[in-house]
């Protein structure tokens, strides 16, 4: 029986050391013919909250093909992967000049590396619509009575392939408050699609800390921090280029960093620090 050898790496997203942040198991030498059943087997025996396959990318090219599964699933867009994917293919070699281009089914992702070692992609801002009356019974449920929401930022929803529900509180100790359960979770769903939850407090001069709640608590905050991005310039209205830094501490600490109209006016970048954290090979019978 013939054998193939998939290399992997398992990396951190958003951490500056193993075991925080985000993981996702990245396997960067991925033929381009390999079926969907195929990658979904393997994705589920690896058992991570999401494997990545990248297409080798073609000599002199820095456009890479991009598939990303969770153990269920494929998902359409990339998230945080991405800024896993980029790691990884500059620790082979593949990012020689400087950025890289990943290709995913409804989504194309341009990552780059600036002097500091933030790794940075460029993604379009998404919709926003308000929710500040909808919303309030239900998050008064979730320990949140009209007293401990921003009153000059209210409450929105945000679509994307993980819709969250974002709310402003005025303070960290507002946070503490939240208590948000497996039914709670179910209304928020069942009443405005939304499968996470994201609550901030402004912490400090361009600073949020952040809770997060879902059921798909691993997957969330490269979605969370686009749906920030997003409230920030179509409803508070920045227009100035502004950089935010987004602390969640909850489970495993991250820090996610979004940068606003630094390439142009109404761009939308999310950044941060990626570590390695395991490194091995899969091998495949035929």
């Amino acid at each position: 029986m013939n054998t193939e050898q998939w290399p992997f790496v398992q990396v951190d997203v958003f951490a500056h050391e193993v075991w925080q942040g985000n993981p996702v198991t990245v396997f960067y030498d991925v033929p381009a013919q390999m079926e969907k059943e195929a990658l979904q087997a393997l994705a589920r025996e690896m058992h991570g909250p999401e494997t990545l396959f990248v297409t080798e990318c073609s000599d002199g090219s820095r456009v890479c093909l991009a598939r990303l599964f969770t153990p269920e699933r494929e998902l359409s867009s990339l998230g945080h992967a991405a800024l896993g994917a980029y790691y990884v293919l500059q620790q082979q070699g593949k990012t020689q000049e400087g950025s890289i281009h990943l290709a995913a089914a409804k989504e194309s992702v341009v990552c780059h590396e600036d002097d500091q070692q933030w790794i940075w992609m460029a993604t379009a801002p998404l919709m926003v619509k308000g929710l500040a009356t909808a919303v309030g019974e239900w998050l008064n449920q979730c320990g949140l009575g009209h007293t401990a929401i921003n009153g000059m930022m209210p409450p929105a929803w945000v679509p994307s392939e993980l819709p969250q529900i974002l709310v402003f509180v005025n303070s960290v100790q507002d946070l503490a408050k939240i208590h948000v359960s497996r039914e709670h979770l179910l209304t928020m769903d069942q009443e405005w699609g939304a499968k996470g939850l994201y609550a901030l407090a402004l912490s400090g001069a361009g600073a949020f800390t952040a809770r997060y709640f879902s059921e798909h608590y691993l997957v969330a905050p490269a979605a969370a921090a686009m749906a920030l991005g997003s409230y920030l310039l179509y409803c508070a209205g920045e227009t100035q280029a502004r950089r935010f830094v987004v602390t969640t501490t909850d489970e495993r600490f991250s820090e996610v960093h979004v940068r606003l109209n630094t390439q142009r006016p109404g761009s939308l970048e999310i950044g941060g620090h990626v570590v390695a954290s395991v490194r091995g090979a899969v091998s495949l019978g035929r």
